[in-house]
């Protein structure tokens, strides 16, 4: 389960704060017991996409993300964003009771990127990175102010 809290309560979560809250959580370690618990074949899985989410093929994040198992390793090939869907079955059937605003995040296949694709996601992912520069600025400057 992934918690994303609204920023404004009036307005609800945002588009902008679910992928920013999906993305933030999928980049936390995981610890050994989450991967001690996973079936055998499931381990696999982990492992393949563990070396493939590091390595220099294109479009993945490579050596960014450094030592460790993260939880979006455990994703498998599983790990391009195909929507978020309401189904009350499938969230009854993983937790054992239906949540009130709860939501299915679906995970569709990754396939290679094209060119075009390929240079569509570099810019998105320096677009990431200077709002992610921006952001840590603010807070930085939001803690000296509140020193003072």
């Amino acid at each position: 389960m992934v918690t994303v809290h609204a920023m404004d309560t009036g307005v609800g979560v945002t588009c902008g704060e679910l992928i920013d809250g999906l993305s933030d959580d999928l980049h936390k370690l995981t610890s050994a017991a989450d991967y001690k618990a996973a079936p055998v074949a499931k381990k696999q899985i982990i492992g393949d996409s563990y070396r493939y989410n590091r390595s220099r093929a294109s479009g993945v994040p490579g050596g960014r993300l450094g030592e460790g198992l993260r939880r979006m390793d455990f994703l498998g090939r599983d790990a391009v964003f195909g929507g978020v869907v309401h189904d009350e079955r499938l969230v009854k059937t993983l937790v054992g009771e239906v949540l009130p605003a709860t939501f299915v995040v679906r995970c569709v296949r990754q396939y290679a990127l094209s060119p075009e694709e390929l240079r569509e996601h570099e810019l998105r992912e320096r677009a990431g990175e200077e709002r992610e520069s921006r952001r840590a600025k603010v807070e930085t400057e939001s803690e000296s102010t509140a020193d003072e």
